[in-house]
């Protein structure tokens, strides 16, 4: 499970152009942003969309949705992030240990975490150069790219393999 953000200023990826032409993108400069949670399992792929900044309510409430749709115990593989760590989390935690059993990565260790490798293709193919018109269109390419990537099973195994978990 991770959170990662996303926000108005485009996510640049190499693209090409005629020579002695560079591409140029034009955005309007804008910090309002996303944050998506996202958690994934060797079949499927979980997120929920967030204005803002992740919260530790936010984290509750996805914890919920991930406990409502599963049926079986889960185990969480959570990177650091202080929210995860926060008094109201740990509280919810200690309540649903039946269900829930979490293990912390390392401080800093992005390579070890399978969600980053969603991250990663899902800036990188689905949010590459776009440049949202304001937070709402921002909003609707996140929910529908993330969508899309969730139909797409064939990489979350290899999310695990690649973290070596």
């Amino acid at each position: 499970m991770d959170e990662s953000g996303i926000s108005q200023n485009p996510y640049p990826a190499k693209t090409w152009g005629l020579i002695g032409k560079t591409p140029i993108i034009r955005h309007k400069m804008s910090w309002k942003k996303l944050s998506v949670i996202g958690a994934i399992s060797q079949k499927d792929f979980y997120f929920q969309v967030i204005e803002g900044s992740a919260k530790s309510q936010n984290l509750i409430h996805f914890l919920k949705m991930l406990l409502k749709e599963n049926r079986k115990k889960i185990l969480l593989v959570w990177d650091n992030l202080s929210a995860d760590k926060s008094k109201t989390v740990n509280v919810f935690l200690q309540e649903h240990t039946k269900r829930l059993r979490v293990e912390f990565l390392p401080p800093y260790a992005p390579e070890l975490n399978p969600q980053e490798y969603i991250w990663r293709r899902w800036k990188r193919n689905d949010m590459a150069n776009f440049c949202p018109v304001n937070l709402s269109s921002l909003f609707n390419r996140t929910k529908y790219t993330l969508r899309k990537l969730k139909s797409t099973t064939f990489c979350f195994e290899s999310c695990w393999r690649q973290a070596g978990i």
